[in-house]
């Protein structure tokens, strides 16, 4: 990977900041729960890269 410009850096942290949201935490979810939860993530991340990245 290349270098990065600071500012891209700083730029990318505050979006991040100002936009982002606590990652779900699995582990204080039941255990019947959390094979769903993974399989709605899963899904969840591979439409954003159909829709997003092209992918």
């Amino acid at each position: 990977m290349g270098r990065v410009p600071g500012r891209d850096l700083a730029a990318a942290l505050r979006n991040v900041r100002r936009h982002g949201k606590p990652l779900q935490r699995i582990e204080q979810r039941p255990l019947d729960e959390r094979p769903r939860i993974e399989e709605d993530n899963n899904v969840a991340c591979l439409e954003y890269g159909k829709r997003r990245l092209c992918l």
